[in-house]
């Protein structure tokens, strides 16, 4: 990771009408993680593997069609919420998987609950809009790692992160704002040892410019969310080299601290 001082044609250039970068949202209760999970319907088994990161996420569904008499799978998208029984996390849409958008003509959602009893006993419940729950089987659990960032500077600071969601999917997303001294936790997580960073701040910059590893990307000066296959658009674009972390993925957290040079 490289800290420059930016010159001050180039901040003028690359921060020109800009309004203070906005912070990321977060949820209120959240999920990290990977699961591989088996349940059935009458005697049809479903393989599934679930994936959340924050508040939503995905779940993909193998199974045998007795009216098509073959395999298949579909995807549909997760959303975390509470209730009484545990946290209740909700398909939406299933759809055929491998891309496509078209929507499977007989799936009925499914509607998990994840729960840890006083014991400390975690399980997950499969329910149907009335109200009845089947047990779920969970054949492995991979805890994603959460990203914290830290300001050790006495100035105001603006992070993008460029990581690998536990859905395998690249995402390159800012701004969080850090006031001076704050540890902030985001609703970004991953299952991948690389992760990468950029920050500004006054005439600061934190990069990996030259550096073995880093990332050529680009950046708005407004809060931006994208993946790999969407270009980015917005004021003050311009391209950035982010510097690459290597974490541990098995740990719990990470947390990414930004020191600014002595004077």
């Amino acid at each position: 990771m490289l800290i420059t001082r930016i010159g001050l044609g180039t901040l003028a250039l690359a921060l020109a009408c800009a309004t203070p970068a906005r912070s990321q949202a977060s949820c209120t209760i959240v999920l990290y993680g990977e699961w591989r999970l088996q349940f059935s319907s009458g005697e049809i088994v479903h393989d599934a593997t679930l994936t959340m990161s924050g508040c939503t996420g995905n779940m993909r569904v193998s199974f045998y069609n007795v009216d098509t008499r073959q395999r298949e799978t579909i995807t549909q998208r997760m959303t975390l919420s509470q209730s009484a029984q545990g946290m209740r996390i909700s398909g939406s849409y299933p759809v055929y998987y491998y891309g496509t958008t078209r929507r499977h003509p007989d799936y009925v959602v499914d509607r998990l609950v994840y729960s840890v009893d006083p014991e400390g006993r975690a399980t997950f419940r499969n329910c149907d809009v009335l109200g009845n729950c089947s047990p779920v089987e969970v054949l492995s659990e991979t805890r994603a790692m959460r990203i914290l960032l830290q300001n050790a500077c006495t100035r105001e600071i603006d992070v993008a992160i460029f990581y690998q969601t536990p859905q395998r999917r690249w995402m390159r997303r800012g701004w969080w704002v850090l006031a001076p001294g704050a540890i902030r936790e985001t609703d970004a997580s991953t299952l991948n040892r690389n992760v990468y960073f950029y920050a500004q701040g006054g005439t600061m910059a934190w990069h990996g410019e030259g550096e073995l590893g880093s990332e050529i990307r680009t950046v708005v000066d407004e809060a931006f969310e994208t993946d790999g296959t969407v270009a980015l658009q917005g004021l003050g674009l311009r391209t950035v080299s982010f510097f690459r972390t290597i974490v541990d993925p098995t740990r719990p957290a990470h947390t990414q601290r930004f020191s600014c040079p002595a004077r």
